[in-house]
């Protein structure tokens, strides 16, 4: 697989990745009894960076979509932000990572290496 394929995977998992924590997070402190574009200009900011950073990644996605094929482009972009989820909800969100968790980062990340050497 070319560097810049996959660099436009790692983008995009990031990207989704972070603006699902973000979305997370910010949607914690969302005042809705503000109605819609009060709320979101009042209370949630994060959520409202999370929702674009998530739209930006779309369209490095369908960036990709162009590049790559469509089998691998989905497998290693799902996988990769799995792992990024899993990871940035334990560190930054102070959430559980059981063992099921663990074992399936573990696993995940051995069906990467499968798929980058096939």
């Amino acid at each position: 697989m070319k560097i810049q394929i996959l660099a436009l995977i790692v983008i995009n998992a990031l990207l989704v990745s972070m603006g699902s924590i973000l979305m997370r997070y910010g949607g914690k402190n969302l005042d809705w009894s503000q109605g819609l574009i009060a709320g979101v200009l009042n209370t949630g900011k994060l959520w409202l960076a999370g929702m674009v950073m998530c739209w930006i990644a779309g369209l490095f996605f369908a960036l990709l979509l162009t590049k790559n094929e469509l089998v691998t482009s989905f497998i290693a972009y799902y996988a990769l932000t799995f792992i990024f989820i899993a990871l940035g909800g334990y560190f930054l969100l102070g959430e559980h990572f059981s063992l099921a968790k663990s074992m399936g980062v573990i696993l995940t990340l051995f069906g990467i290496y499968v798929l980058m050497r096939g």
